[in-house]
């Protein structure tokens, strides 16, 4: 069963998914930093938070507002609570914490805006394209009829110049002259 790379960056659909989405990315996050924990240095300085950062960016734009509120939580509180000895509630930074739920929302928000975005312009490109469509079908019976009356009158030129031909051909027969109607110009 192949899962389409186009379905994998849509927001996911069900309240489910959504909500379990922060719980994703951050234990992809944690598994990021146990393989790279396992091949880089114990001396080198590694930007793990950066992990923990990009889980809260994928959870606050494929989720929404609360997934990701919820990474940002678990990245600061959690976490800290579960894997550092003698952590306490009190060790947690309320403005950094505010300043990371503050850019989740932010992102979240411009997810949303550029969601409804490509929508209005999906509904904008499905009525142009209809509108063409009725366009191009209107115009191919308007050529279809000026196709039409285009013969019509190549038969009829073609009946008149017959018509004409016998009459001369009648005119010479009976050694009668021919008529026509011009207009004089004086000079």
């Amino acid at each position: 069963m192949s899962i389409s790379f186009k379905r994998i960056w849509k927001q996911p659909k069900t309240p489910l998914g959504r909500n379990l989405l922060p719980f994703i990315t951050i234990g992809a996050a944690i598994l990021a930093q146990i393989i790279i924990a396992a091949i880089v240095p114990k001396n080198s300085d590694f930007p793990y938070p950066f992990l923990f950062l990009i889980a809260v960016f994928v959870a606050a734009w494929f989720g929404g507002y609360l997934p990701g509120v919820i990474a940002c939580v678990l990245t600061m509180v959690v976490i800290p609570l579960l894997a550092v000895p003698h952590f306490r509630l009190t060790s947690v930074d309320p403005t950094r914490l505010a300043l990371l739920i503050g850019v989740s929302l932010l992102i979240s928000r411009v997810a949303s805006v550029q969601r409804r975005a490509r929508q209005v312009l999906s509904t904008a490109n499905s009525e142009l394209e209809q509108r063409v469509q009725d366009r191009t079908q209107a115009l191919a019976q308007a050529v279809e009829a000026l196709q039409s009356e285009i013969a019509e009158h190549k038969k009829t030129e073609a009946a008149l110049r017959e018509s004409d031909e016998r009459i001369d051909f009648a005119l010479n027969a009976a050694g009668i002259g021919h008529w026509e109607n011009h207009a004089f110009s004086s000079a």
